[in-house]
């Protein structure tokens, strides 16, 4: 099913990470984009090993604290998911070029989201049911963090 595959992606994803930390053990890593999961599901928890939690693990999951307050990036039956996220390898938490905490941010103007009707408050979406929206940009909101450079 969608799972299976998501899993597969997120196991591939996975076997690249330790590949290139088998090179370089060093190596500063920014994963950004729809992983069609959200930041607890198991393709994220479990088989690509991406946690909020500081300490010793691999990656660390920069959209999950927000995800855990109750925001999301897309939203489906009314309720929000967090789809979009950006995931970064541990050695970006420290260091000279480091993740400035919490700077995980959902990127959302007025203009982005529907002002009115059933779908109030979600992104503007380029195409509803087949009609074009001029004014549309997708279904999903965009995201960012901040590196800083000392």
């Amino acid at each position: 099913g969608k799972e299976d595959k998501r899993l597969l992606a997120a196991e591939a994803l996975r076997k690249t990470v330790d590949s290139v930390l088998s090179v370089n053990a060093d190596a500063k890593m920014v994963m950004v984009g729809d992983f069609n999961d959200d930041p607890n599901n198991k393709s994220i928890k479990k088989i690509l090993l991406a946690d909020n939690a500081q300490g010793n693990e691999i990656l660390f999951n920069a959209s999950e604290a927000t995800f855990k307050k109750g925001f999301g990036t897309l939203s489906y039956n009314g309720i929000w998911n967090l789809f979009d996220q950006v995931i970064i390898s541990s050695n970006l938490l420290k260091g000279q070029q480091h993740y400035a905490p919490e700077s995980f941010t959902i990127f959302a103007l007025p203009s982005m989201l529907e002002s009115k009707g059933k779908y109030m408050g979600n992104p503007k979406r380029t195409f509803r049911g087949g009609e074009f929206n001029p004014e549309g940009y997708s279904d999903h909101l965009p995201v960012y963090i901040t590196i800083v450079k000392q």
